[in-house]
């Protein structure tokens, strides 16, 4: 028989047998067991316990750290800190965050300082003799009550804004403006003149009697009369500077003249009518305002076209060239009272002077290039 036949029929056997523990084995091995083995058993299940609670607090804190809202935990977590010594050790975040929040600080304070400081010596240098006895300025050295050191400095700041702004004189403001007016000249020409002869009657006239002077008809006379030019205008004024502006727009000019020619057996009567559109261009300097009342001088020019004729012999129409364009140019001294604020009336005398055009149409311009007038309107005031 082989040798593994033998092991697997002992093997075989053997599989079933059991042999029955000799009485009281276990009672002698609790014996020989020492008596602490069962406490430190317990104690050492009470003390995982313990240490498993105590990790279940620690999350639990650590989570409503982390999950609580901040501004609940800034409010508490600062009253305290305010009152402990020692500070508590902040994370990088929040080194970092006040640390810029001082910086912003420290420099907000010395700009109020500095702003503090030259606005004072501005006040005390500018202001200070006119300043009444019954309002003190306010400086550093009035006594104010010290809840911060941030908020003396903008009450400070305030407080000298008001001083300057109540003593400082008032800014004139720019003002546009929209004018309406009338204006006339002074004094009616009159003239008259004798009535020359004829060339070819005049030749003859010569050869009789040898006669180089001009010879005038007897009994024949031409008379003139010229009106005063009357105007019309709507003009407006843009302010270039606080005295300074400029103006132009639409003026309408009548003349009216009349002719008479007069002869043995009759006589003849001519009325002409000229209508003129012209553009002004002035500029106007404010010398002198007091509240309403206000003071300026003007200079300018202005352009003048011919835009309507009308001649009229013993009550007949007749056919009339028109006259070329008409140059001019003016001064004024002018006096304007604001009734309110938007409206006033003003009046401006001044002078004019018209240069002669060339032309042979007789009219008050060519009489008396240089005459007087008045202008009288309405304007209206209108700030920027």
């Amino acid at each position: 028989m082989k040798q593994e036949e033998w092991i697997k029929q002992l093997h075989d056997k053997l599989a079933d047998h059991e042999v029955a523990a000799p009485e009281g084995l276990w009672a002698d091995i609790e014996a020989a067991l020492p008596k602490s083995a069962a406490p430190q058993k317990a104690r050492f299940m009470t003390l995982r316990r313990w240490a498993v609670a105590a990790s279940m607090l620690a999350l639990l804190a650590t989570g409503m750290y982390w999950w609580w809202p901040q501004e609940e935990i800034s409010q508490q977590v600062l009253p305290q800190t305010a009152k402990t010594e020692t500070p508590q050790p902040a994370t990088r975040t929040e080194a970092v965050e006040e640390e810029t929040v001082r910086t912003e600080i420290t420099k907000q304070k010395t700009a109020k300082t500095t702003i503090n400081t030259e606005m004072a010596q501005t006040v005390e240098e500018r202001i200070a003799p006119t300043v009444a006895e019954d309002e003190p300025l306010v400086t550093e050295e009035t006594p104010t009550t010290p809840p911060t050191t941030e908020s003396t400095h903008q009450t400070v700041v305030r407080q000298l804004d008001e001083q300057i702004a109540r003593l400082s004189p008032v800014r004139r403001r720019r003002t546009a403006s929209i004018s309406l007016y009338a204006m006339n000249g002074f004094g009616t020409q009159t003239g008259s003149n004798g009535v020359i002869m004829s060339p070819q009657l005049a030749d003859k006239f010569r050869n009789a009697t040898r006669a180089k002077e001009v010879i005038y008809l007897a009994g024949y006379e031409e008379r003139q009369k010229h009106y005063q030019p009357i105007s019309f205008g709507l003009t407006a004024s843009y302010p270039l500077t606080d005295r300074l502006s400029l103006s132009s727009g639409i003026v309408l000019t009548r003349l009216q003249s009349d002719f008479y020619y007069i002869m043995p057996s009759q006589e003849l009567r001519k009325e002409q009518r000229l209508y003129y559109l012209g553009v002004p261009l002035n500029l106007s300097y404010r010398l002198w305002a007091y509240k309403g009342l206000k003071v300026y001088a003007s200079a300018g020019g202005q352009a003048d076209w011919n835009v309507w004729t009308k001649l009229q012999t013993n009550g007949v129409t007749l056919e009339m060239d028109k006259d070329r364009m008409q140059w001019s140019v003016g001064g004024a001294l002018g006096v304007q009272y604001d009734v309110i604020p938007q409206l006033g009336f003003y009046a401006e005398p001044g002078l004019k002077y018209y240069f002669d055009n060339g032309s042979n149409v007789q009219n008050f311009f060519k009489d008396k290039p240089l005459n007087f007038n008045l202008q009288l309107g309405l304007r209206l005031n209108l700030n920027d």
